[in-house]
């Protein structure tokens, strides 16, 4: 678990620190580190490092600590040579900057890995709804040649049932024409006759009147006969027609039926498509899912291993520093009232070349 900040306004000033004794980070030593004023002119302190959460070893900001010296009171700007990292005690409680901005490359890194591993398969899903589209485009094709072949042969039944009827007009118009014909002439030929035999013949003329009566009556059955043919044919053609009609909507119902059928299965073949796509996406997202959890199982091993480590070497650590606490308070305990200022300006910076040698081993 984090710390929660640190609320350094309520914090009384580090002594040691004022000395340039106090070897302890800021954010893990009990008392204040104050900075002076002129730090604060040269560069603006980081934000993030007084709340112990910088993890940047090339951070643009100050931090006071890792990058200045502080002696009796005064301060030096102790730059590390060769643009080094800032050198930390392993006793603290926090790993060096170096670790942690290493760790932190490793979790990108991973996280790259999964975008990339994301991008591929959101790739692959792409190229199988394309290929999907596709073959739904051939199967439209299809029908809708079907569709056209069923019209054309429909087209070609109704060309014929219109020949045939045109023939059999045709052929009831020629036999009537005929049938007239022959009897205008028939009707002629009696009347050449008739005048011939007029004049000679006056005693026969009623019996000629009565014939040409008989003849009249004759013409007027077959024209009347002519008449029941003709509605007849009428009739026929009516019947035809409708059933010509009936044919046509068995037709036309026969066909909506197969479309029915066929979108159906189109709908079905969907909906089974759909089905199988989500659990595709099911699966994939419980394999992520399995995944993240043993990624995040492994991060949270390391982690506990790392406090681990940490906790012994603080456990180490403390034991050593508490020594050299005690040895220095007990030393200018004795030693403030019977030395002169100067030898203890000496003994300071001795005792400051043997904790950076310390510090070095």
């Amino acid at each position: 678990m984090s710390k929660p900040p640190v609320d350094y306004r309520k914090l009384t000033d580090c002594r040691f620190f004022a000395l340039g004794t106090c070897l302890k980070l800021n954010g893990t030593c009990n008392y204040r580190h104050k900075i002076t004023p002129e730090l604060a002119k040269t560069t603006p302190i980081c934000k993030d490092w007084l709340q112990s959460k910088c993890l940047n070893p090339d951070c643009e900001f100050q931090h006071p600590d890792q990058l200045t010296m502080h002696t009796m009171g005064e301060t030096s700007d102790y730059l590390f040579p060769n643009n080094e990292p800032p050198f930390i005690r392993q006793d603290t409680k926090k790993l060096s900057y170096l670790e942690k901005w290493e760790k932190l490359q490793k979790k990108k890194s991973l996280l790259k890995a999964k975008q990339e591993q994301q991008k591929q398969e959101e790739q692959k899903k792409e190229e199988e709804q394309k290929k999907e589209e596709k073959q739904n485009e051939i199967e439209t094709e299809k029908q809708s040649q079907e569709e056209n072949k069923i019209d054309l042969n429909f087209d070609q039944n109704k060309n014929l049932k219109k020949i045939k009827k045109q023939k059999k007009s045709q052929k009831f118009e020629e036999t009537f024409f005929e049938t007239v014909y022959h009897k205008k002439k028939q009707l002629s030929k009696q009347k050449e006759l008739y005048d011939f035999f007029f004049v000679c013949e006056d005693e026969n003329l009623e019996e000629e009147n009565q014939n040409q009566n008989q003849i009249q009556n004759q013409i007027q059955k077959e024209i009347q006969n002519q008449n029941q043919i003709q509605k007849e044919i009428q009739i026929q053609n009516q019947k035809e027609n409708q059933n010509e009609i009936q044919i046509q909507k068995e037709n036309q119902n026969e066909i909506q039926i197969q479309i029915q059928n066929q979108n159906q299965n189109q709908i079905q073949n969907q909906i089974q498509n759909q089905i199988q796509i989500q659990n595709q996406i099911q699966n994939e997202i419980q394999n992520q899912n399995q995944n993240q959890n043993q990624i995040q199982n492994q991060m949270i091993i390391e982690d506990e291993k790392e406090k681990e480590k940490e906790n012994e070497k603080e456990k180490e650590n403390s034991f050593s520093l508490f020594n050299l606490n005690q040895q220095k308070s007990s030393f200018l305990i004795q030693n403030l009232e019977d030395i002169s200022p100067q030898a203890l300006f000496d003994k300071f910076d001795q005792l400051e070349q043997e904790i950076y040698q310390l510090l070095k081993k």
